[in-house]
């Protein structure tokens, strides 16, 4: 493990990660996500902000293997389960309908 990605706090990363969700102005904290994941892989809020994170950015093949591994790791976490079975061709069209999902979603 590196020096680098010791120092990523997950929780933090996660804190952030769902604030940027909300703001439709911000830039999306992707490589953040993965820096943290690198730190703690098994855990399930990260690989759902992750999934968020891209189908948000509209990377519907990037989302769901992101959100079916927050799956596998939490299968009955509410929130996580109701990402992850929103139907596939769901894609938010405006900055204001990616806050209205983001914000049922986190």
């Amino acid at each position: 493990m590196t020096a680098s990605s010791t120092a990523v706090n997950p929780r933090r990363v996660l804190d952030d990660a769902i604030a940027a969700l909300k703001d439709p102005d911000s830039k999306l904290p992707l490589e953040d996500v993965d820096r943290a994941l690198r730190v703690a892989p098994h855990d399930p809020r990260l690989w759902h902000i992750k999934g968020l994170i891209h189908r948000a950015e509209e990377q519907r093949e990037l989302a769901l293997p992101a959100l079916e591994r927050a799956l596998q790791l939490a299968p009955n976490e509410p929130i996580i389960v109701r990402a992850s079975s929103e139907p596939s061709n769901h894609r938010p069209r405006t900055k204001e309908s990616r806050l209205r999902q983001t914000e049922s979603s986190v």
